[in-house]
C-alpha cells in the first residue's frame, strides 16, 4: 500500500513540476510585449500572474517531495527493516521450543539410563547380600580397633 501511495505522490509531483514549467514558459511569451496602455498593463499583469502561479506550483511540488514523499519512503524503508528484524526474532523464538524439547528429551534419556543403572546396582546389591547366606557382616560400629 505504501508503494502505491508513494507512486501516487511522485506522479502528483511530476504533474505539478510539469505544470509549473509550462506556466513559466507561457509567462515568458513575448506576445503583445509591444502593447502600450491599458492592454499592455493588463498583459503584463497576466504574465506576472502566470509566473507567480508557476512559482507556487514549483514550491508545492518541492513541499510534496520533502514533506510527504520523502518521509513516506523513509517510513517504508524503516518498516521493511523492522519487519525483517521481526521475522528473524520470530524465527529465533520458533527455534527455542524445539531446542528446549531436544534438551528435555536428552535429560529424560539420561534419567532413564540412570534409573536403569540404579536398578541394576540395587539388584546386584540384593544378589550379593543374598549370596552371603545371611551371614554376619561387620557394620561400621563393630570395627575392631585393636584394643
Amino acid at each position: 500500500m505504501q508503494k502505491e501511495m508513494s507512486e501516487f505522490i511522485l506522479e502528483g509531483i511530476r504533474i505539478e513540476e510539469e505544470y509549473a514549467k509550462n506556466l513559466a514558459k507561457l509567462s515568458q511569451n513575448s506576445l503583445a510585449a509591444q502593447e502600450e496602455g491599458s492592454l499592455g498593463e493588463a498583459w503584463a499583469q497576466v504574465k506576472k500572474s502566470l509566473a507567480d502561479e508557476a512559482e507556487v506550483h514549483l514550491k508545492f511540488s518541492a513541499k510534496l517531495h520533502s514533506e510527504v514523499e520523502k518521509p513516506l519512503m523513509n517510513f517504508r524503508e524503516n518498516f521493511k527493516k523492522y519487519m525483517k528484524k521481526c521475522d528473524h526474532h520470530i524465527a529465533d523464538l520458533r527455534k527455542q521450543p524445539a531446542s528446549c524439547y531436544t534438551s528435555v528429551e536428552k535429560a529424560r534419556k539420561a534419567l532413564t539410563e540412570q534409573q536403569r543403572d540404579l536398578e541394576l546396582k540395587s539388584q546386584q546389591l540384593e544378589i550379593e547380600l543374598s549370596n552371603d547366606g545371611g551371614g554376619h557382616q561387620e557394620g561400621p560400629e563393630e570395627v575392631h580397633t585393636g584394643w
